[in-house]
């Protein structure tokens, strides 16, 4: 493999990586966005900071929890947001390990 087509593969694996951090993060804020305004009650009770600009990882892991699921399984918009969340949370963790990995073996190929 030519080093130009590696240059290629690493800025568009590092570009899809920090897209999937991006959109990660944006669907965990528009969830919690959401999930304030529809259950002001529950979210102040259950995550810390909720209506606050602070940074704080509940605000994150809530969304994993089978509290969260019981809740959104009955509002459709709710679900599918989380839905999309968890796609990206899952492609945001997996991405990095997988270019490296790919990195990897293209190095280990071309000794």
């Amino acid at each position: 493999m030519s080093a130009s087509a590696i240059q290629w593969l690493l800025l568009v694996g590092i570009t899809g990586v920090i897209l999937a951090w991006a959109s990660t993060w944006w669907l965990n804020h528009s969830l919690l966005k959401m999930f304030v305004k529809r259950y002001p009650q529950v979210a102040s009770e259950k995550i810390p900071y909720a209506n606050a600009p602070v940074a704080h990882p509940q605000k994150c892991f809530y969304f994993l929890s089978l509290d969260f699921r019981k809740i959104a399984k009955s509002d459709s918009a709710l679900e599918r947001l989380r839905r999309w969340f968890l796609a990206f949370l899952i492609a945001s963790i997996a991405l990095p390990p997988l270019l490296f990995g790919i990195l990897c073996m293209i190095a280990i190929h071309q000794m």
